[in-house]
């Protein structure tokens, strides 16, 4: 996943629309670079590499929605930890299916023909997160648009 942080972009004291915006063209920038090498086995890749992050950060993330929310660590884990990691695990296994072209039928215009739908990556979107389960909302509806290749950027709400 690319990720454009400001200081790729060269943006510095703006207002929050405005670095919303120049993170955008610059995820969207990435995105067209990006577009063909990503492939199944980077799409695993990727996977497993923001599992292994969640996993390695657990007592972080524990500790930040304790001291920003005072959750319990059983909740912390049920709540925002055990969704997102089943999402992913769901999107792994899934992932070979969800990219195999899919048969549709041929429009009279083009008959006597095969036609297919071929999922490739769109663009660029932006998730903003709500306060209350930031985690859980943000990292786990942004699994399958990984996997899509859409390039992301989170905006966790405060």
């Amino acid at each position: 996943m690319q990720i454009a942080s400001l200081a790729e972009v060269g943006v510095t004291n703006v207002s929050t629309t405005d670095k919303i915006d120049a993170t955008f063209a610059a995820l969207q920038r990435a995105q067209l670079a990006r577009r063909d090498s990503f492939t199944f086995h980077a799409r695993i890749a990727q996977l497993d590499q923001l599992r292994d992050s969640i996993k390695r950060h657990e007592s972080e993330i524990i500790a930040a929605c304790a001291a920003d929310f005072k959750k319990p660590a059983p909740e912390v884990k049920l709540t925002e930890l055990l969704p997102v990691l089943q999402e992913l695990r769901h999107a792994k296994s899934h992932l070979r299916k969800w990219m195999r072209p899919k048969r549709v039928a041929a429009s009279i215009g083009v008959w006597g023909t095969r036609s297919y739908v071929r999922p490739e990556p769109k663009g660029v979107c932006l998730i903003i997160a709500p306060w209350n389960y930031p985690l859980n909302l943000a990292l786990g509806l942004s699994s399958q648009r990984w996997l899509r290749g859409t390039e992301l950027s989170s905006n966790p709400r405060k």
